[in-house]
């Protein structure tokens, strides 16, 4: 119960901060987009643009930006997983979250 008030707390804080920031930042943001487009493009067709790193490729992972637009469209909060390829706890998460039964149903 504790972790997953904890979780809730990450996502509904990060949704403000990023409201924040987007509002702060919005104009920048479309400026380094057009300069990065290009290069994300690139990124993408050399890697598929694998955004699951491991956590499931069957879930439909998206960047943050669209998971802010996403959220509000359909009024439901973002699953945000912070992870390190180093920690061990991660490791132990990864393998749980591959084999959920309740996912994977």
């Amino acid at each position: 119960m504790l972790v997953h008030n904890i979780l809730l707390l990450l996502l509904i804080s990060s949704l403000v901060i990023a409201e924040k920031a987007e509002e702060n930042t919005e104009s920048t943001f479309d400026t380094e987009t057009e300069k990065s487009k290009s290069a994300e493009d690139t990124k993408s067709e050399t890697t598929g643009n694998d955004l699951s790193h491991g956590f499931g490729k069957d879930i439909d992972w998206v960047d943050w930006k669209q998971a802010i637009s996403i959220a509000m469209d359909v009024d439901k909060p973002i699953f945000l997983l912070i992870h390190k390829t180093w920690c061990g706890a991660c490791k132990l998460l990864k393998q749980s979250f591959e084999t959920s039964a309740k996912r994977l149903s």
